[in-house]
């Protein structure tokens, strides 16, 4: 099991869900890809042309195993491991969620976009828009969260 995290500034607001594939980083350029064009296409974001991914990073080896407590994850926010043995409905949060329900949700590959409490609102507006709707999106904020935004993927094997 693989999981990505795009950092900071990867991608805009608006790519998606990952899907079942030999290669985490080749699966999310296509989701990417695709969720973007959707949602620009579909909710008349005025982002336009090709989605650019920088600072792409891949986790392997990441635990699958249910748990019942808190888990203390390397990254922040967590990008996979351990996790609840519930998972975190998608959608928009405006209240921090729970990293073990959350990562869950990316095992079965949800995408989780995070932001710094505190956001600006047109900025926490731009990622909501073009997540509102999509069925595979966790959007919440995250305290501790050293970036604007953040995000994650997940793919399920």
């Amino acid at each position: 099991m693989k999981r990505c995290d795009f950092g900071s500034n990867a991608l805009p607001a608006g790519v998606g869900r990952s899907s079942r594939g030999a290669s985490v980083a080749a699966v999310a350029l296509v989701a990417a890809g695709s969720w973007a064009l959707i949602a620009r296409t579909s909710q008349g974001s005025s982002t336009k042309g090709p989605v650019v991914l920088t600072g792409l990073r891949t986790y392997s080896g990441l635990a699958r195993d249910r748990v019942s407590g808190p888990v203390l994850y390397p990254q922040t926010p967590p990008v996979g491991g351990k996790h609840a043995a519930i998972w975190q409905n998608c959608g928009v949060y405006d209240v921090p969620i729970t990293n073990e329900n959350a990562v869950y949700s990316l095992e079965h590959g949800a995408m989780w976009i995070t932001y710094r409490p505190g956001l600006a609102a047109s900025e926490i507006t731009a990622i909501t828009t073009d997540v509102a709707g999509q069925p595979y999106g966790l959007v919440s904020p995250y305290r501790g969260c050293r970036a604007p935004s953040s995000r994650r993927c997940g793919e399920s094997s």
